[in-house]
């Protein structure tokens, strides 16, 4: 069945040539590629989602007195603490959900790398970039 009967009578599944069909699905792939290879890239490149969350931690801004501090079952046990305004912070990083402790207070600015956890009479400070330099260096030994 050449191409024109199929463009003329349609498509009659019983008679199309094998090689119409692959060359089809070959074509609608290379046609779609384009649109879905960033998602492809992201998705199993682990520097490039690090990145991101990065981004994400810089942009966070929170401060207040943690008055609890869990892992929220509903949302894949994520650690959380949260605040007497019962805002919610979801922390997927473990050395800080370890640092802080209920009546301890936190200090993060928008766009900046360093978190303050306020200890009874001493400040820890965290930098994100620390974390991420961690990470990336999990990722480069194979243990993430």
């Amino acid at each position: 069945m050449s191409l024109k009967e199929i463009w003329k009578n349609g498509i009659d599944f019983e008679k199309i040539d094998k090689s119409h069909l692959v060359i089809f699905f070959l074509l609608g792939f290379l046609l779609i590629f384009p649109f879905i290879k960033n998602d492809i890239i992201y998705t199993f490149n682990t520097y490039e989602q690090n990145k991101e969350w990065r981004k994400q931690d810089y942009e966070k801004e929170y401060f207040g007195t943690i008055i609890k501090k869990g892992r929220d079952k509903s949302n894949h046990n994520f650690a959380y603490f949260q605040f007497i305004d019962s805002t919610k912070i979801f922390e997927n990083e473990d050395k800080i959900w370890k640092i802080v402790d209920v009546g301890d207070s936190v200090v993060k600015k928008r766009n900046s790398k360093i978190l303050l956890v306020i200890k009874n009479q001493r400040t820890i400070t965290v930098n994100y970039d620390d974390i991420y330099k961690y990470r990336d260096s999990l990722i480069r030994t194979g243990n993430y």
